[in-house]
């Protein structure tokens, strides 16, 4: 049995709204928070909306062959983990 890895490479921008009440608060800084903090609520919303709006401008790929019996990690042993 043969196993391949394909490397799907694609670029594409997504947007978002979101409504907060106009009360004097950083909302900025608070959605950038939410972001960089991986909150599941504001990731759900961008993922429903990336394939809601993927339109692919560039659409690349690599394929290569796994060699089950390569070693994977540092090749010299006294710098690796083994």
């Amino acid at each position: 049995m043969k196993t391949y890895r394909i490397l799907m490479s694609r670029t594409y921008n997504t947007s978002i709204e979101m409504n907060f009440p106009d009360d004097g608060r950083d909302h900025m800084k608070k959605i950038n928070e939410c972001i960089e903090l991986g909150d599941e609520n504001i990731w759900d919303l961008i993922a429903e909306k990336e394939l809601e709006q993927m339109d692919i401008s560039n659409d690349s790929w690599e394929i290569s062959e796994i060699n089950n019996n390569t070693r994977t990690g540092a090749l010299s042993p006294d710098t690796g983990p083994f």
